[in-house]
């Protein structure tokens, strides 16, 4: 028989990171959170250039580690960087 579960998944798997964040987890976060708004700029600030046309099943812990120590490089304290890790771990963890 038919899984609606297996095939939402498969379809947030095959999701590139864009669509995911505009289409998912920006409606939640403005249910849920006050700074949603830091969030849409972080995510078109730095987020969006790197991970933007990835799908969320190719983006790696690695790839994601390299993208946090590259942010004191160009000028983000290191608290304002973990701001960033935060975001994408959080929205990450609604894609699941």
């Amino acid at each position: 028989g038919r899984n609606p579960a297996a095939e939402i998944k498969a379809k947030k798997q095959s999701m590139i990171w864009n669509t995911f964040f505009d289409d998912h987890y920006i409606p939640h976060a403005k249910r849920h959170k006050r700074s949603w708004s830091y969030d849409e700029d972080m995510h078109r600030l730095r987020i969006k250039a790197e991970f933007g046309d990835v799908p969320l099943n190719r983006i790696s812990k690695s790839a994601i580690q390299q993208f946090h120590n590259r942010l004191p490089e160009d000028g983000l304290s290191p608290a304002t960087a973990d701001h960033y890790l935060k975001l994408i771990r959080h929205a990450l963890n609604l894609a699941v």
